[in-house]
């Protein structure tokens, strides 16, 4: 799924030297191909011969943040919190910044909320 044109979100494309400095291993390809995934569940019941009608429902769930929220919502990543202290004011600072000089404050996170249901057989 991508972000439609309204939908902004900061993207390691687009910030770099936040991140590069931060997460050298995570290459901004994994990071976007984790919008593409489908939850593991599906097949699994569907491989369990106990199961059958095995539906997966999704829907968009936008949830737009202003910046200081999404620097709250960063200080909830558990990697966030493990990072050292001056690394993590400077991320935070720093996508703080990006959000306000780029997305005018605001920034819109394009999320998939999921459920799978199946029937007993």
């Amino acid at each position: 799924m991508s972000a439609r044109p309204s939908d902004k979100r900061p993207s390691f494309n687009e910030v770099p030297d936040v991140y590069d400095e931060i997460r050298p291993s995570y290459p901004a390809e994994l990071y976007d191909a984790l919008f593409e995934m489908l939850p593991p569940e599906p097949a699994i019941l569907e491989n369990d011969g106990r199961f059958s009608r095995v539906e997966l429902r999704t829907w968009d769930w936008n949830q737009t943040y202003t910046a200081a929220d999404y620097r709250k919502l960063m200080l909830s990543y558990s990697q966030t919190h493990m990072m050292a202290p001056d690394q993590r004011q400077g991320l935070l600072d720093d996508m703080e910044s990006f959000i306000t000089e780029h997305f005018n404050g605001r920034v819109t996170r394009p999320l998939v909320a999921t459920l799978t249901t199946a029937r007993r057989s």
